[in-house]
């Protein structure tokens, strides 16, 4: 062996082995390259996601806070239908009141023109085949309790029917 190395001259040596020092000085600076990168991209990833967990937060109070508000004009509407429906049936039991107290007038008057009619003193040419006069009366009254129940229904429709688009107004995202 020592035949080879006197055989080839020193300065091939030092070249071989300047040569393999190079190689693995630039293969050190590849590695500190690759590990500086892999950092930077393992930093890169760390902030996507934080910033992914920061817009799913922010995601989640968002739809919370819309919900609450939503929830809150659901009951604003519920709260201002019963205060109608309450006004509405107050309406209405005055309404009713108001109209027993005429169908009590108008039964004294039929009972008065009946009495008028049968009373021996006045001068009766001819009897009625039929009482027109309670007729009248009787298709008066079923008209008014017929129109009281159409009534009832009208506000009760109209007011579910306003509350329904407000509550539809409602679910629609406030405009900023």
């Amino acid at each position: 062996m020592t035949k080879i190395f006197d055989v080839v001259p020193g300065w091939i040596y030092a070249a071989v082995i300047a040569l393999l020092l190079f190689f693995m000085l630039g293969q050190r600076v590849q590695v500190s390259n690759a590990k500086a990168a892999t950092a930077r991209a393992q930093v890169a990833l760390a902030d996507a996601r934080t910033q992914a967990v920061q817009a799913a937060q922010k995601a989640e109070e968002d739809a919370r806070t819309e919900e609450t508000r939503r929830e809150a004009e659901k009951q604003e509407v519920i709260d201002h239908a019963r205060q109608q429906t309450e006004a509405a049936l107050a309406a209405a039991r005055d309404a009713d009141a108001a109209a027993d107290k005429l169908r009590g007038q108008l039964t004294a008057y039929v009972a008065a023109v009946r009495r008028a009619t049968t009373n021996p003193s006045t001068s009766s040419r001819s009897t009625p085949a039929d009482d027109p006069i309670g007729v009248l009366a009787d298709v008066l009254s079923r008209a008014d309790a017929r129109a009281g129940i159409l009534a009832k229904f009208a506000d009760s429709a109209h007011i579910a029917g306003t509350a329904c688009e407000r509550y539809a107004d409602g679910l629609q995202p406030p405009s900023r």
